[in-house]
Protein backbone atom coordinates (compact mmCIF):
# COMPACT_ATOMS: atom_id res chain seq x y z
CA UNK A 1 0.00 0.00 0.00
CA UNK A 2 2.61 2.82 1.06
CA UNK A 3 5.23 2.58 -0.72
CA UNK A 4 7.69 3.95 -2.95
CA UNK A 5 9.31 7.23 -3.44
CA UNK A 6 11.66 8.93 -6.00
CA UNK A 7 14.35 10.97 -4.59
CA UNK A 8 15.81 11.94 -7.75
CA UNK A 9 14.35 15.18 -9.51
CA UNK A 10 13.72 13.28 -12.56
CA UNK A 11 10.65 12.72 -14.21
CA UNK A 12 8.38 9.57 -13.39
CA UNK A 13 8.04 6.94 -15.88
CA UNK A 14 4.42 5.17 -15.81
CA UNK A 15 4.15 1.29 -17.18
CA UNK A 16 0.86 1.91 -18.02
CA UNK A 17 -0.67 0.40 -20.66
CA UNK A 18 -1.15 2.86 -24.43
CA UNK A 19 -4.55 1.41 -25.53
CA UNK A 20 -6.47 3.40 -28.02
CA UNK A 21 -9.83 3.01 -29.74
CA UNK A 22 -11.45 1.93 -25.82
CA UNK A 23 -14.11 3.77 -25.21
CA UNK A 24 -16.59 3.41 -22.29
CA UNK A 25 -18.55 5.85 -20.14
CA UNK A 26 -20.36 4.89 -17.61
CA UNK A 27 -22.27 7.43 -16.26
CA UNK A 28 -24.29 5.22 -13.63
CA UNK A 29 -21.05 5.49 -11.44
CA UNK A 30 -21.55 9.14 -10.74
CA UNK A 31 -24.15 7.52 -7.73
CA UNK A 32 -20.98 6.86 -6.13
CA UNK A 33 -19.16 10.08 -7.33
CA UNK A 34 -16.71 11.71 -4.48
CA UNK A 35 -15.37 15.03 -4.84
CA UNK A 36 -14.21 16.64 -1.29
CA UNK A 37 -13.32 20.24 -1.48
CA UNK A 38 -9.87 20.03 0.43
CA UNK A 39 -9.17 16.21 1.84
CA UNK A 40 -6.24 15.53 3.67
CA UNK A 41 -4.19 12.51 3.14
CA UNK A 42 -1.09 11.04 4.48
CA UNK A 43 1.29 8.37 3.38
CA UNK A 44 3.86 6.45 5.45
CA UNK A 45 7.65 6.13 3.95
CA UNK A 46 10.40 4.68 5.46
CA UNK A 47 12.43 7.12 2.91
CA UNK A 48 12.86 10.81 4.12
CA UNK A 49 12.93 13.76 2.61
CA UNK A 50 11.18 12.70 -0.73
CA UNK A 51 10.14 15.43 -2.79
CA UNK A 52 8.37 13.62 -6.16
CA UNK A 53 6.52 10.64 -5.65
CA UNK A 54 5.63 8.27 -8.57
CA UNK A 55 2.78 5.15 -8.49
CA UNK A 56 3.49 2.24 -6.28
CA UNK A 57 5.37 -0.56 -7.04
CA UNK A 58 2.90 -3.00 -5.08
CA UNK A 59 -0.56 -1.57 -6.68
CA UNK A 60 -3.33 -3.35 -4.85
CA UNK A 61 -6.27 -1.63 -6.63
CA UNK A 62 -4.98 0.30 -9.24
CA UNK A 63 -2.10 2.21 -10.37
CA UNK A 64 -1.47 5.46 -8.49
CA UNK A 65 -0.41 6.97 -5.21
CA UNK A 66 -1.62 5.44 -2.47
CA UNK A 67 -2.70 7.73 1.02
CA UNK A 68 -4.92 7.21 3.56
CA UNK A 69 -7.21 10.11 5.35
CA UNK A 70 -6.05 7.62 8.77
CA UNK A 71 -2.63 9.19 10.37
CA UNK A 72 -1.90 6.37 12.19
CA UNK A 73 -2.32 3.83 9.47
CA UNK A 74 0.01 6.05 7.51
CA UNK A 75 2.50 6.20 10.53
CA UNK A 76 2.16 2.50 10.93
CA UNK A 77 3.55 2.02 7.50
CA UNK A 78 6.37 4.35 7.94
CA UNK A 79 7.46 1.96 10.73
CA UNK A 80 6.72 -1.22 8.67
CA UNK A 81 8.69 0.29 5.57
CA UNK A 82 12.15 1.01 7.85
CA UNK A 83 12.42 -2.58 8.08
CA UNK A 84 14.92 -3.83 6.28
CA UNK A 85 12.08 -5.72 4.59
CA UNK A 86 11.23 -2.84 2.69
CA UNK A 87 14.38 -3.23 0.70
CA UNK A 88 12.06 -4.80 -1.61
CA UNK A 89 10.09 -2.23 -2.15
CA UNK A 90 12.03 0.43 -3.83
CA UNK A 91 14.81 0.86 -6.66
CA UNK A 92 18.22 0.68 -5.89
CA UNK A 93 18.87 4.24 -6.72
CA UNK A 94 16.17 4.98 -3.88
CA UNK A 95 17.91 3.89 -1.15
CA UNK A 96 18.83 6.44 0.88
CA UNK A 97 22.88 6.70 1.57
CA UNK A 98 22.12 7.48 5.31
CA UNK A 99 19.79 4.72 6.18
CA UNK A 100 15.79 4.61 6.25
CA UNK A 101 13.71 6.41 8.80
CA UNK A 102 10.09 6.56 9.77
CA UNK A 103 8.48 9.45 7.87
CA UNK A 104 5.09 10.39 7.43
CA UNK A 105 3.71 12.79 4.50
CA UNK A 106 0.79 14.80 4.70
CA UNK A 107 -1.37 15.69 1.30
CA UNK A 108 -3.74 17.82 0.34
CA UNK A 109 -6.50 16.92 -2.56
CA UNK A 110 -8.32 19.95 -3.72
CA UNK A 111 -11.87 19.04 -5.52
CA UNK A 112 -10.19 15.50 -7.05
CA UNK A 113 -13.13 13.19 -8.77
CA UNK A 114 -12.65 10.16 -6.39
CA UNK A 115 -14.39 6.48 -7.27
CA UNK A 116 -16.15 5.82 -3.46
CA UNK A 117 -15.64 1.83 -3.74
CA UNK A 118 -15.63 1.29 -0.11
CA UNK A 119 -19.58 -0.14 0.05
CA UNK A 120 -20.62 -3.62 -1.44
CA UNK A 121 -23.13 -1.49 -3.44
CA UNK A 122 -20.52 0.21 -4.99
CA UNK A 123 -18.19 -2.59 -5.89
CA UNK A 124 -21.33 -4.40 -7.34
CA UNK A 125 -22.16 -1.37 -9.08
CA UNK A 126 -18.98 -1.19 -10.65
CA UNK A 127 -18.15 -4.54 -11.28
CA UNK A 128 -20.20 -5.45 -14.24
CA UNK A 129 -18.83 -2.41 -16.49
CA UNK A 130 -15.53 -3.23 -15.19
CA UNK A 131 -15.65 -6.34 -16.82
CA UNK A 132 -17.99 -5.31 -19.80
CA UNK A 133 -14.45 -3.09 -20.62
CA UNK A 134 -12.55 -5.96 -20.59
CA UNK A 135 -14.42 -7.98 -22.97
CA UNK A 136 -14.99 -5.58 -25.28
CA UNK A 137 -11.34 -4.36 -25.19
CA UNK A 138 -9.35 -7.38 -24.41
CA UNK A 139 -8.03 -7.63 -27.93
CA UNK A 140 -6.60 -3.77 -27.44
CA UNK A 141 -5.06 -4.85 -23.72
CA UNK A 142 -3.60 -7.90 -25.00
CA UNK A 143 -1.76 -5.89 -28.13
CA UNK A 144 -0.63 -3.38 -26.10
CA UNK A 145 0.73 -5.81 -23.70
CA UNK A 146 2.50 -7.00 -26.50
CA UNK A 147 3.82 -3.99 -27.90
CA UNK A 148 4.92 -2.39 -24.72
CA UNK A 149 6.66 -5.38 -22.45
CA UNK A 150 9.96 -6.51 -23.77
CA UNK A 151 10.40 -5.72 -27.40
CA UNK A 152 14.16 -7.11 -27.21
CA UNK A 153 12.90 -10.31 -25.64
CA UNK A 154 10.44 -12.25 -27.76
CA UNK A 155 10.12 -15.16 -24.57
CA UNK A 156 10.12 -12.71 -22.34
CA UNK A 157 7.34 -11.01 -23.84
CA UNK A 158 4.88 -13.93 -24.76
CA UNK A 159 4.82 -15.02 -21.06
CA UNK A 160 4.04 -11.54 -19.79
CA UNK A 161 1.75 -11.62 -22.24
CA UNK A 162 0.32 -14.95 -21.38
CA UNK A 163 -0.13 -13.70 -17.90
CA UNK A 164 -2.65 -11.02 -19.06
CA UNK A 165 -4.63 -13.17 -21.05
CA UNK A 166 -5.01 -15.13 -17.66
CA UNK A 167 -5.78 -12.30 -15.27
CA UNK A 168 -8.71 -11.70 -18.09
CA UNK A 169 -9.49 -15.07 -18.24
CA UNK A 170 -9.83 -14.82 -14.55
CA UNK A 171 -11.65 -11.44 -13.94
CA UNK A 172 -14.36 -12.50 -16.91
CA UNK A 173 -14.82 -15.95 -15.34
CA UNK A 174 -15.21 -14.40 -11.92
CA UNK A 175 -18.47 -16.25 -9.47
CA UNK A 176 -17.13 -15.87 -6.19
CA UNK A 177 -17.96 -12.80 -3.68
CA UNK A 178 -17.72 -9.19 -5.34
CA UNK A 179 -14.40 -7.60 -3.95
CA UNK A 180 -11.40 -6.42 -5.08
CA UNK A 181 -9.93 -9.65 -5.76
CA UNK A 182 -12.65 -9.54 -8.72
CA UNK A 183 -11.42 -7.06 -10.58
CA UNK A 184 -7.62 -7.57 -10.21
CA UNK A 185 -4.75 -9.39 -8.42
CA UNK A 186 -2.45 -7.46 -6.29
CA UNK A 187 0.56 -6.52 -8.50
CA UNK A 188 -1.03 -7.77 -11.71
CA UNK A 189 -1.41 -6.15 -15.21
CA UNK A 190 -4.99 -5.24 -14.57
CA UNK A 191 -3.94 -2.36 -12.47
CA UNK A 192 -2.69 -0.22 -14.83
CA UNK A 193 -5.83 -1.30 -17.09
CA UNK A 194 -7.83 -0.20 -14.05
CA UNK A 195 -6.49 3.28 -13.95
CA UNK A 196 -7.40 3.68 -17.78
CA UNK A 197 -10.89 2.43 -17.37
CA UNK A 198 -11.56 5.16 -14.20
CA UNK A 199 -9.73 8.22 -16.04
CA UNK A 200 -11.41 8.02 -19.18
CA UNK A 201 -14.98 8.24 -17.29
CA UNK A 202 -13.37 11.69 -15.72
CA UNK A 203 -11.98 10.20 -12.08
CA UNK A 204 -8.57 11.36 -10.55
CA UNK A 205 -8.40 8.60 -8.06
CA UNK A 206 -10.28 6.09 -6.00
CA UNK A 207 -10.89 5.19 -2.02
CA UNK A 208 -11.62 1.85 -1.01
CA UNK A 209 -11.20 -0.37 2.41
CA UNK A 210 -8.64 -2.88 2.40
CA UNK A 211 -6.37 -4.95 4.55
CA UNK A 212 -3.04 -4.92 5.87
CA UNK A 213 0.33 -5.90 5.71
CA UNK A 214 2.41 -8.46 8.13
CA UNK A 215 5.84 -9.41 8.52
CA UNK A 216 7.55 -11.02 11.69
CA UNK A 217 6.00 -9.06 14.68
CA UNK A 218 5.29 -5.82 12.84
CA UNK A 219 1.68 -5.09 11.65
CA UNK A 220 -0.09 -2.57 9.83
CA UNK A 221 -3.35 -0.69 10.79
CA UNK A 222 -6.36 -1.51 8.51
CA UNK A 223 -8.30 1.24 6.52
CA UNK A 224 -8.95 3.11 3.55
CA UNK A 225 -6.90 3.46 1.20
CA UNK A 226 -6.87 6.66 -1.61
CA UNK A 227 -5.43 6.11 -4.90
CA UNK A 228 -4.14 8.85 -6.86
CA UNK A 229 -3.86 8.17 -10.34
CA UNK A 230 -1.76 11.43 -11.20
CA UNK A 231 0.58 11.84 -8.02
CA UNK A 232 0.94 15.56 -9.19
CA UNK A 233 -2.16 16.33 -8.70
CA UNK A 234 -2.06 16.31 -4.87
CA UNK A 235 -0.19 19.08 -2.88
CA UNK A 236 2.45 17.70 -0.26
CA UNK A 237 2.50 20.13 3.00
CA UNK A 238 3.98 18.48 5.46
CA UNK A 239 6.61 16.00 6.41
CA UNK A 240 7.73 14.67 10.02
CA UNK A 241 9.34 11.46 11.45
CA UNK A 242 7.56 8.80 13.12
CA UNK A 243 8.83 8.40 16.69
CA UNK A 244 8.22 5.86 18.65
CA UNK A 245 7.94 1.54 18.46
CA UNK A 246 4.77 0.74 15.95
CA UNK A 247 1.94 -0.69 18.42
Amino acid sequence: FFFVLRKKNTPTQCCMFVVDNMVAKNSSLENFLLVPERQLLFHGSGIPGVRQFRHALNETFGRGLYLTSDRERAESYASFRTTTEYGGECDAQDIPTDGFSPTCYAFEAHELRFLDLRTDEAMEATLPLWRTYLRTNSNHIIEAARKYYAPDNEMLREVLVSTVVSELSRVLGWKGKTNRYAFMEPQCYLNAVFTQFLQRDGYDGLTAVEGNDRTGALETKKGDSWVVFDPIKVRLVEEYRVVGEQQ
